[in-house]
């Protein structure tokens, strides 16, 4: 996942593009979405968009991930 996979419509966001998505039972799930997470906060942070911390989301990740 990259901003390039992230669309503006009608002030919402879209996701598009999911021919690369990993499933969650893969053994490197929680690495890829963390290095998403990364990327997504550096790229909105550059542009002056307030983010979350990346670590709470990670975390949440994890989470979810693991069940």
């Amino acid at each position: 996942l990259s901003e390039y996979n992230i669309l503006n419509y009608q002030d919402r966001p879209v996701f598009i593009d999911f021919s690369q998505a990993t499933p969650v039972k893969s053994a490197n799930a929680i690495h890829l979405a963390e290095r998403d997470i990364d990327n997504l906060n550096r790229f909105f942070a550059k542009h002056g968009a307030t983010v979350m911390d990346a670590a709470e989301l990670k975390r949440k990740v994890r989470e979810k991930i693991k069940g």
